[in-house]
């Protein structure tokens, strides 16, 4: 592990807005960074949270050349 800030799921859900069932419920599918225990904490690295959430991002941007027009009447 680097020198990243670690967070804790107050912080996580600030970043991801996803309630805590569905984090950990991504996490047990593998598509969400899996936490890094300390005793009984769970603590998630901030760059690998911010990746995660940078994905959802760009996979619900429209896409460049798709202009958000208003259907004709």
């Amino acid at each position: 592990m680097n020198n990243d800030n670690l967070l804790r799921m107050a912080e996580v859900r600030k970043i991801v807005p996803l309630s805590r069932p569905t984090i950990y419920r991504r996490i047990q599918e593998g598509k969400f960074p899996a936490p890094v225990k300390d005793g009984r904490c769970s603590l998630w690295e901030e760059s690998k949270v911010r990746e995660y959430a940078d994905k959802l991002l760009r996979r619900h941007q429209p896409l460049e050349n798709q202009a958000c027009l208003p259907n004709p009447a």
